[in-house]
């Protein structure tokens, strides 16, 4: 619910924020299933990226420019990965 306020109150009323959410809602599904296929993967995201995460919004919920940028930046990383994988 945090993440949905943040997203509601922060990324959708900026145009850097749209853009995000919509490249998120794009890619994320495909993310997450290659996520979810992997046991270890799975795990180390869960307790290394979204808990933190989620940790980190409740947090720091008064610098969405901080947030969005790891988001982004995470999300830049799982791409890239991604794509390496795709290319091998």
């Amino acid at each position: 619910d945090s993440l949905k306020g943040f997203r509601d109150t922060y990324l959708q009323t900026n145009p850097a924020g749209k853009t995000f959410v919509s490249l998120y809602e794009t890619h994320a599904p495909v993310v997450a299933r290659e996520i979810g296929a992997n046991e270890i993967v799975r795990d180390t995201v869960r307790d290394g990226v979204v808990l933190p995460i989620g940790g980190f919004v409740g947090f720091v919920g008064r610098m969405p420019a901080a947030v969005l940028l790891l988001l982004a930046a995470l999300l830049a990383i799982a791409a890239s990965r991604r794509l390496g994988a795709r290319r091998v």
